[in-house]
């Protein structure tokens, strides 16, 4: 990995795991998220507003603009804590020296769709982005919600070229869009890509 991370320094590579009870411990070996999780507690809220925060004051396509007020993103967290902690969202996390530097959280569909996921929110640290955190987070989310019997993940984002060929890179395809679905700000509207995949 690049990006800010230390070659050959154990403690800078981050762990990625999965947050509260979610997703089934990974086998040993298998090189996916290790069986000890990050508590969906309210430290990880904290950090993940913190994370969530500065990814979108770096402009990152994370439905907020980037002069977000803190307390927006704040009420934005706080029911996807609450269900990651009762297992109804899904999450892995990545820590690098217990700093949350990395996250993804997928919601389950219910009913009719309970086969089907929304991807909430992949975010990597600003001074990460491009070291491959986000991939890495984002296919072990995928193996994690294949093994709870998902066969499809949806994803929604304000359109950003670059954030389509990441997804197109990780098996995604234009579903749609929704034009003038975002405001980033007063009289500025950005069309909202829907891309997915099976799984």
């Amino acid at each position: 990995m690049t990006g800010g991370l230390a070659a050959g320094v154990e403690a800078a590579i981050p762990t990625i795991r999965r947050v509260g009870p979610g997703l089934r411990p990974a086998p040993a070996g298998s090189g996916a998220a290790p069986a000890t999780p990050m508590a969906a507690d309210s430290a990880f809220g904290v950090a993940l507003v913190g994370l969530w925060h500065d990814v979108a004051r770096a402009g990152g396509a994370v439905g907020f603009p980037a002069a977000v007020d803190r307390s927006d993103v704040a009420r934005r967290v706080a029911p996807i804590v609450e269900e990651l902690r009762t297992g109804r969202a899904v999450a892995v996390a990545a820590d690098q020296g217990r700093r949350l530097v990395g996250v993804a959280v997928l919601r389950p569909g219910v009913g009719a769709r309970a086969h089907t996921g929304r991807l909430e929110a992949l975010l990597v640290e600003p001074p990460l982005a491009g070291c491959g955190l986000g991939r890495a987070l984002l296919t072990t989310l995928l193996d994690g919600a294949r093994e709870r019997g998902l066969d499809r993940v949806a994803v929604e984002f304000a359109r950003d070229e670059r954030v389509q060929r990441f997804f197109e890179r990780a098996g995604f395809e234009v579903w749609g869009a929704r034009p003038g679905w975002q405001r980033p700000s007063p009289g500025v509207e950005v069309e909202e890509l829907v891309m997915g995949r099976s799984l």
